[in-house]
């Protein structure tokens, strides 16, 4: 799979879920996924998964919760996992 983060710079969309995904399976995301990327910030991440772009990615969950509530999330492309 493809799997885009954040921003570098970020806590919640690149810090946290790259020690997570090392944690769970001992590597870092660079050698799990096929592809890396950041896409720059929270609502630029969603797009770019809802585009095809990437197949997964890590949001902050209140950026979430904000793109749910404002109609642009499109449920059958995006999904919590």
């Amino acid at each position: 799979m493809t799997f885009t983060f954040d921003s570098k710079h970020s806590a919640s969309g690149r810090l946290m879920p790259e020690y997570f995904i090392r944690k769970a399976l001992g590597k870092p995301p660079a050698e799990v996924f096929q592809r890396v990327g950041f896409g720059g910030d929270h609502s630029k991440t969603l797009d770019f998964i809802q585009s095809g772009k990437y197949q997964a990615g890590a949001v902050n969950y209140k950026v979430w919760e904000n793109e749910q509530n404002a109609g642009k999330v499109d449920d059958s492309k995006l999904q919590v996992i």
